[in-house]
């Protein structure tokens, strides 16, 4: 049996202008304190920027041969989320590099715009380094406007019994999320790249999310999926050139079978083809930007959605969000109650009228774009309140631990933990960087005693942990390998 399975159509905001321009951005403030950056980026437009993070400590890259053989490679989020930058109201996602030859600026200023930096153009008089700021082409947002017809299913009620449900007074979850990203997604992008890519993507898509509240659900990657074009056809139905959206829901179930040593709470396929839609006879409808079932996540059956992100451009944001919102049990805003939630009341209530434009719509309802109707606020709150605990335990990286036990501990562990794990009697405890003393393969543990005064101890540091570019810490020793 399956929950509700919807298609979800192209549609954004009508007023985007679609523009090219160059600007020099410039900060106007830097405060050491909490790492809060005020920035210009045209003399007008102004960001109040935040350090931001949507990865787990330890992220895990998966990745294929060409002979189909899985490699699994950790990650430290500080590696790259080190520069990594959001605004709340603008709906900012940026990494932000002051690399003292100029300041640097890739990823979206606002929903529709986005930044990254042009090495070859003339400086400003000051050194400013020039960044290209563009919008959606007229085919993209075409593309966008197209609108799809949801394909409803049955199933049995997903209600777990009571004594095994959560707390219910929980202000907060995480969710764990594993990005599938296809061969046409990633094309010609880098391991690093792409990593840096889905952070910028996955905090967008999650500034969303927060008006959630009792509990507030905020997400954390904890893999990326480098899918060669052999493995696209494990879980992608090709129709032609095309992906085919509901064949391809059904295929992920069995591709996402063999990461379930390691499992999360959702799996998000992100594909660079178009999708579409096939009737009996043959007849193809490109109207589709994704697909899920709806109250599929934390489950073991329909933890999964797919949505459409072509050109390397953010242009998946709204489509990953919206299909998230079906997996989290909303259905499209107008519509009736899905039967197999109980307490699901649907999205009726005139505040949620599909012509209002919220997420779970496809119309263009201004600022309720980035918003999510009440109604579905609150079939968020039903679909949790009847998840087992265990939705809530966040146990990807323990469970690949133990698959990949020779894995060393500084590759998934951070210094920062590490610190904070050898001296817990310290405030604030982090990790001091120190070259002299890291090619030692020791390491600075800093922090705070209760009198405010600073205390610095230096310690071995973990097996392997990076001494030197190309070299890691082994039994104490900083060598190649």
């Amino acid at each position: 049996p399956r929950a509700d399975a919807l298609l979800c159509g192209k549609h954004f905001l009508e007023g985007a202008m679609i523009e090219e321009a160059y600007v020099f951005p410039r900060i106007l403030e830097e405060r050491s304190s909490d790492g809060l950056k005020l920035v210009t980026i045209d003399g007008k437009t102004t960001l109040r920027l935040e350090k931001a993070s949507v990865l787990a400590e330890t992220l895990l890259v998966t990745s294929y041969d060409e002979n189909g053989q899985m490699t699994h490679t950790p990650i430290q989020a500080e590696e790259i989320e080190k520069h990594h930058y959001r605004d709340r109201e603008q709906y900012a996602s940026l990494m932000v590099r002051d690399t003292g030859n100029g300041l640097e600026m890739t990823g979206m200023v606002d929903a529709v715009t986005r930044i990254e930096p042009v090495h070859t153009a003339p400086r400003s008089l000051d050194g400013s380094l020039p960044h290209r700021l563009h919008t959606m082409t007229d085919e993209d947002l075409e593309r966008l406007k197209k609108i799809a017809t949801p394909i409803n299913s049955h199933m049995a009620s997903l209600l777990a019994p009571s004594s095994a449900r959560a707390d219910p007074r929980q202000r907060k979850v995480m969710q764990e999320v594993s990005i599938i990203s296809d061969s046409e997604h990633h094309k010609e992008m880098t391991r690093v790249q792409l990593c840096v890519y889905i952070v910028i993507f996955m905090t967008a898509v999650s500034m969303r999310f927060d008006q959630t509240s009792n509990p507030t659900i905020e997400f954390r990657v904890v893999q990326v999926v480098m899918a060669t074009e052999k493995q696209d056809r494990s879980f992608l139905h090709m129709h032609k050139e095309y992906v085919e959206a509901y064949a391809t829901l059904n295929k992920m179930y069995n591709f996402t079978r063999q990461y379930e040593n390691s499992y999360p709470d959702l799996f998000l396929a992100l594909s660079g083809r178009d999708l579409v839609t096939v009737n009996k006879n043959g007849h193809i409808s490109k109207g589709i930007a994704g697909m899920a079932q709806v109250g599929g996540a934390c489950s073991t059956y329909a933890n999964f959605a797919i949505a459409e992100d072509r050109g390397k451009a953010y242009l998946g944001i709204y489509f990953a969000a919206h299909e998230m919102g079906h997996s989290y049990g909303c259905v499209h805003d107008g519509d009736g109650p899905a039967k197999h939630i109980h307490g699901h009341k649907g999205s009726q209530d005139p505040d949620c009228d599909f012509k209002n434009g919220y997420i779970m719509s496809y119309l263009d309802g201004g600022i309720n774009r980035f918003y999510f109707s009440k109604c579905c606020l609150e079939q968020m709150r039903v679909f949790l309140s009847n998840q087992l605990e265990a939705c809530f335990k966040n146990t990807f990286q323990v469970n690949f631990m133990k698959t990949f036990p020779n894995l060393l501990p500084a590759r998934v562990t951070s210094v920062n933990r590490y610190c904070q794990a050898k001296y817990p009697d310290m405030n604030k405890t982090f990790y001091e960087p120190d070259r002299r003393k890291e090619i030692k393969c020791k390491v600075i543990c800093s922090g705070y005693r209760t009198d405010g005064s600073k205390r610095s101890i230096v310690t071995q540091a973990l097996d392997g942990m990076i001494c030197a570019q190309g070299k890691s810490c082994i039994k104490g020793k900083c060598i190649t390998g």
